[in-house]
């Protein structure tokens, strides 16, 4: 494992691990709403989903188009094109949510938790990742790799 890898590998745990601090002290600072579901988050929104999918923007890019990441090495995979233009645009909410929960695509591909922290968002509640998806789906359609 070249030094580059392990280094990012580092920053993109640690970043993952800060939002999902970040979460769990919203939960435990401002009341939840009880759902019919038995989810206790509060509702989805896109206002809540730019603020969580905030974290994602180091390997996304600032516009969530994916690509190369700057400075990581040949050898990383490219972050995946988050915006309506890239491939979780035919997802439903349903494979997102498992992905996100298990890491593996409505396509059967596991990805790898070394470059996409999945195993950290499978412990947030189901309405945060839907208000992620709602602001994903609110993006402009771009390119791969238009960061």
């Amino acid at each position: 494992m070249s030094e580059r890898l392990k280094q990012y590998g580092f920053v993109a745990a640690f970043l993952a691990g800060l939002l999902l601090i970040g979460v769990l002290l919203q939960h435990i600072v401002e009341p939840a709403t009880v759902r019919a579901s038995g989810d206790t988050a509060a509702a989805p929104t896109r206002e809540r989903g730019a603020q969580l999918a905030s974290a994602c923007t180091g390997c996304h890019g600032a516009g969530f188009a994916g690509g190369l990441i700057p400075g990581a090495g040949a050898d990383w995979p490219k972050p995946a094109n988050l915006t309506p233009g890239g491939k979780i645009a035919a997802w439903s909410e349903e494979q997102f949510l498992t992905f996100m929960h298990t890491g593996r695509t409505p396509e059967g591909k596991d990805v790898d938790g070394r470059y996409m922290p999945w195993s950290t968002f499978a412990g947030v509640p189901d309405n945060d990742l839907r208000s992620i998806l709602l602001y994903l789906r609110s993006l402009p359609a771009k390119t791969d790799g238009t960061r």
